[in-house]
This record gives C-alpha cells, structure tokens and sequence, in this order.
C-alpha cells in the first residue's frame, strides 16, 4: 500500500493533496473545501450524506466536503485514488459557470464522463501532484490555471450525479440492500436537524443502542453524535454560504440548541466562528442563496 500527501501553500489558497493506493477504504470524514477527484484502476463505493455512490475510472468527481463521506467498499480491481482539496472562498472567487456553482452549493456530487483533457483525470492530477511538488511559484500558478481551466471545461460540458448503486451490474457485481451502518447514515442524514437521539438511530436499523454504537463507529471511525454533529455543522457551513439570515436562524435550523452552543461546536469543527467564516466567503465579492438538496 501507497499512501501520501501534499500540503501547500499557493499565495493565501492552501491546499492539499490526497494520493492513495490501497484495497483498504478510508473513514467517513468531511472538511470545508470543494474536493476535485479520480479513480486510476478499480472500483470503488462511497457514501455520501444518505445516498451510496460509485466511483469508476475515467470520470473526474466534483464535491464540496462539508457533508460527511468516505469509501465504504472496494469493489473492483485495486483502487488507486487521487484528490486535490481547493478551498471554498478561491472556488466562489473564481466566478467559474453558474450551473457548476448551483449544483456544488446544493451538495451534489458532480461527475464529467467527457474527455477534458488530452490525458486521463487520474494522470493529470498526477501531473498537478508532481508540479506542486516542486515548490516552485511558476509551477504553482501553472496548477492554479489548469485547475480554473478544468473546472471552466466541466461547467461547459452535461453533467452527470456520481451513478447511484442500481448502476452496479454495469460492473459485473450485484446490487446490495443497504446495511445497518448506511441505514443508520441515512437517518443521521435526514432528521439532524431535529431532536435526534441514539436510541432513534439504532431503531432505524433495528439494532440495540450498545450494538448500534459500536458498529456505526467501527464502520465510520466516528461516533453517532459525532456524526451528528458533523452533519449539523455543514449544514450550518451551507446556510452561512447561500443565505443571508441570522446566525440565530441558521443555528436554530442546523438543529442546534442554542446559539452559544452553535458557535462552540462551529469553532471546534472549523477552525472559526460562524461570523468569521461567512466573512471569509463574503470577502470573494460571491454571496449567492440556492435551495439546499442533500
């Protein structure tokens, strides 16, 4: 197994880069940049807020991480996955096409199956990866362009949600009803901003609270409530983004109790306060309101 990554600093843009090369998958995670990834070889399912995804050569996948995600299965060949992280106040910066950014705000997960580029997705993020690499400033500008360029090229061409798992017999493997862990992910998904126990999340895949607990985390590497949390917060993350309401409001409607709670729990997740990070997109010039679609 391979695994690496970059982090740098491109002028104020700091980035990071993820290669891995491994029949093993990755925990749930989330963080707040818009993600641009590849497949090299293989298969590989995922989960993305409720709803499973497939992730197959040849396509590049467009995301905005705030919602909680991860592989969860590999499910053909031996997977070697590359992603560039870009951070979200350069993404709305760069005034890329409009039905790019709509569908990126709403938390959809976008998938361009047209060729972009006389190279493949996976060989191309291979050569960013290589560039940046070099610590070089012409070298970074040149990543920088070529990103905007690519991203410029995707908003141009249909755009596709990553194939749901009813997709699955295109590959030769059978489609599978979900298990209690995505069940569990679902009822996170769709009732966190509502008065959400454990004992509510077990029962939804008749599980007991003990086991329930102990197979959502050694699925996830998270806690239930940490999940929770999560998914509290990017909802939070996706208000202050695309709407101009009071933090009050965006508290109470992200299913925080109270507002002091909402900006401790926001700080500890995300380096700043709610006010901080509306400021931070604000200061791109791009306030933009969208209705949200998880």
């Amino acid at each position: 197994m391979q695994s690496e990554r970059l982090s740098a600093r491109i002028g104020d843009w700091k980035t990071g880069f993820n290669f891995n090369e491994s029949r093993s998958v990755r925990r749930m995670h989330r963080h707040s940049e818009v993600e641009l990834a590849a497949v090299g070889h293989g298969v590989i399912s995922s989960l993305f807020g409720r709803e499973r995804r497939i992730a197959h050569p040849g396509e590049f996948c467009l995301l905005w991480g705030i919602i909680p995600h991860g592989a969860t299965e590999v499910l053909e060949g031996h997977p070697i996955a590359i992603s560039l992280r870009i951070p979200m106040a350069w993404f709305m910066k760069w005034n890329l096409p409009t039905v790019l950014m709509d569908r990126v705000l709403a938390s959809q997960v976008l998938v361009s199956h047209q060729r972009l580029h006389p190279s493949s997705p996976f060989e191309l993020m291979k050569h960013w990866y290589a560039l940046l690499k070099e610590n070089g400033r012409e070298a970074d500008e040149i990543v920088i362009l070529e990103v905007q360029a690519l991203l410029r090229q995707m908003g141009r061409t249909p755009l596709q949600s990553s194939r749901a798992c009813s997709d699955l017999p295109e590959t030769g493997v059978l489609r599978r009803p979900a298990g209690p862990f995505e069940k569990m992910a679902a009822e996170i998904a769709q009732r966190h901003c509502e008065r959400l126990t454990i004992n509510d999340v077990a029962q939804s895949a008749n599980l007991s609270r003990p086991y329930a607990m102990r197979l959502f985390r050694k699925a996830s590497g998270i806690t239930i409530n940490d999940y929770t949390v999560q998914y509290r917060v990017s909802t939070a993350q996706h208000l202050l983004a695309t709407a101009d309401r009071k933090l009050s409001i965006i508290a109470a409607e992200s299913g925080f109790g109270s507002l002091s709670r909402f900006h401790t729990v926001f700080k500890r997740v995300c380096g700043q306060t709610p006010g901080q990070y509306r400021r931070s997109l604000r200061g791109t010039g791009t306030t933009r309101q969208r209705p949200r679609h998880l």
